[in-house]
Order: structure tokens, then C-alpha cells, then sequence
């Protein structure tokens, strides 16, 4: 991988990180929204099932994530990379 590639990457590791983000955040408000406009409504089957769908999309955007974080890390620790992107060899530097 060169060094424009992994820099690519990492932009692009990021953006998708923002983007993951905001997706959460409008499932969330349409939740609190839906769920604070027909309160009055809602019956215990019908609030079992807002929550587990919430549930279930909240671990899907934990897990995409972790799987970005895990991407972006051996990124960031890739030798072509120069160093003031790698964490282990900036550290490696400030320890010494």
C-alpha cells in the first residue's frame, strides 16, 4: 500500500465514521420523536418492538463502528505511512 493509498483510506475511514454518526443520531430523534407522538397510543407490544428495533440498529452502527476503529488502527500502524499519522511510532518517539 503506498502512501496516498493509506492516507486515502484513513479519509475515507473517517468520513464514514461521521456519516455512521449521523445516521445514529437521526434514529434516535425519530425515535424520541415517534415514540413522544403517539404516547398515548402505544401498547406494550408496539413499545417491545420500538425498542428491540432501536436495540438492534444501535449494535449494527456499534459494530460497523469497531470494525472501522480495528481498519483505521492497522492504518494508521502501516510502515508506508509517514509518521505523524502511526500512533505506535509517535509514541514510540515521545517515550524515548
Amino acid at each position: 500500500m503506498t502512501e496516498y493509498e493509506a492516507i486515502d483510506l484513513l479519509l475515507s475511514g473517517s468520513e464514514n465514521f461521521d456519516s455512521l454518526f449521523g445516521y445514529w443520531i437521526s434514529i434516535t430523534f425519530a425515535v424520541i420523536a415517534a415514540t413522544y407522538i403517539v404516547r398515548d397510543e402505544l401498547n406494550i407490544v408496539l413499545t417491545i418492538t420500538i425498542a428491540a428495533t432501536y436495540l438492534v440498529a444501535t449494535a449494527l452502527i456499534l459494530t460497523r463502528f469497531a470494525t472501522l476503529a480495528t481498519l483505521l488502527t492497522e492504518v494508521m500502524n502501516h510502515p508506508g505511512l509517514p509518521e505523524e499519522f502511526s500512533q505506535s511510532r509517535s509514541e514510540e518517539h515521545t517515550s524515548e
